[in-house]
């Protein structure tokens, strides 16, 4: 809970107390949590988590006219609703992204552009100039469901729309899973723009989302068994996947080609900023397979990072000639085949070739011991109970931070020409990380 939060809930418990002890004066107390509830909703937002405190307070203001028995069951029930609050407070927190490491302030704007002859939302975060502004929202509340609307009054670590600093900048694309959101990885957009690039994160029109464009409509991520595990075939899911990671190729490249434009801008706030010839890309599950793709189609795209994502397309047959980091989490070994189930059956196809494809040109591959899938994303902040977050057996911060390093690193080798230790050292510095370098074909059968 937040300072305010806090002191509501705190402020509401004593007058309950209030309406038994009524030497507490509990029209004064009654005040009292008008002017903090009050600041409370101003400063820090107002959210479905401290319903019952609101409701609490209205209680407690009716209880303060009822005489004996009537007083007893309204301070029992205000009581019971800070509890409440209390409770789902701690199951789904207001949590805080962690600070970015990097020496820039961290600026974000959300836009919409045209590209790939599509109509795309795109946030996007910068190194950013000192300033004052406010702290950007985590979200947006028409780009919420219920239970996630609290996450529109969550301040991120970045600055709206402030100016770019000076320089010109290294472009990272961002794509999220399959279904998934462009803000679902702001712990890692957020640093690597803290360190010098500037990040544009994507939703993709018909499988990204919900996303929300100037005009008011609303577009929701996909749905149904495009790519069910379950139910198709492992041909069926490299079909439907290829389709796919083709189409969101055309996006990344499009978005990529816009940026490139208000680079040469003098309206836009990204003018002179954006080094888009020297440009990277990165994704979290079906979007590391995009920018997989899009490195291969695009020039501009000099290395790609994949987060836990199984491979398609073009990458899936010929393998990418650019640096490339593979970074997944553990999945369990079954020593009788029998055990495994038909979606895992399809995973372990995709995992074979997934290294067949780093073999042909070589690769960084990392192993998060203890992590999951979903715990690559900012989910894993979102409730310390694992059946909520997804997270895995390392702890949420623990494994942002090891993801961040070796994001940078790599990023920092491939665009800026850097020789980060971390991608020298083998093992590496994390017990929770095993690094792999995948040596390219032609150097086995060279015999080196």
């Amino acid at each position: 809970m937040r300072l305010f939060e806090i002191l509501l809930t705190v402020f509401l418990l004593v007058s309950a107390c209030t309406l038994v002890w009524r030497r507490l004066r509990p029209v004064v107390w009654l005040m009292a949590d008008a002017c903090v509830l009050v600041v409370h909703l101003i400063l820090e937002g107002g959210h479905w988590q401290m319903m019952p405190v609101y409701v609490g307070v209205l209680v407690f203001a009716g209880a303060i006219a009822l005489r004996g028995r009537g007083r007893m069951a309204g301070a029992a029930g205000v009581a019971l609703m800070c509890v409440a609050s209390i409770a789902l407070s701690a199951l789904l927190p207001m949590f805080r992204l962690p600070v970015p490491t990097g020496p820039y302030p961290v600026g974000m704007r959300t836009m919409e552009m045209k590209a790939g002859g599509r109509d795309m939302v795109v946030t996007v975060w910068y190194p950013a100039a000192a300033s004052h502004r406010p702290f950007a929202a985590y979200r947006r509340r028409e780009e919420t469901t219920r239970q996630s609307s609290y996450q529109d009054v969550l301040p991120t670590n970045s600055r709206l729309e402030v100016p770019v600093a000076d320089g010109k900048f290294p472009v990272l694309l961002f794509s999220p899973a399959w279904g998934g959101r462009r803000t679902q990885n702001t712990y890692l957009t957020e640093d690597l723009a803290s360190h010098g690039y500037v990040v544009a994160a994507m939703d993709h029109p018909g499988n990204s989302g919900p996303t929300v464009y100037r005009d008011g409509h609303v577009d929701q991520p996909a749905t149904g068994d495009a790519m069910d595990f379950a139910t198709l075939s492992q041909d069926e899911i490299n079909a439907e996947g290829a389709k796919e990671v083709e189409r969101e190729t055309a996006d990344e490249i499009g978005v990529m080609d816009a940026l490139e434009g208000m680079s040469q801008d003098p309206g836009s706030p990204f003018y002179q900023h954006l080094d888009t010839a020297n440009a990277g890309a990165l994704g979290h599950s079906f979007g590391g397979a995009v920018g997989a793709e899009a490195a291969i189609e695009d020039r501009r795209i000099k290395a790609a990072l994949d987060l836990d994502g199984s491979l398609f397309g073009r990458m899936q047959r010929e393998g990418l000639s650019k640096p490339f980091m593979f970074i997944e989490q553990d999945l369990p070994v079954y020593a009788d085949p029998a055990k495994r189930s038909a979606p895992d059956l399809i995973n372990d196809a995709l995992n074979t070739s997934d290294l067949d494809a780093m073999r042909k040109f070589g690769a960084y591959r990392i192993f998060l011991h203890g992590s999951t899938h979903e715990s690559f994303t900012d989910h894993s902040l979102f409730s310390p109970l694992a059946r909520l977050s997804g997270v895995g057996r390392i702890p949420a911060d623990r494994e942002d931070a090891i993801v961040r390093a070796y994001a940078l690193a790599f990023f920092d080798k491939a665009l800026k020409g850097a020789n980060p230790k971390l991608l020298n050292e083998v093992p590496g510095p994390y017990p929770e990380a095993t690094m792999e370098l995948i040596p390219a074909e032609q150097m086995r059968g060279s015999g080196e």
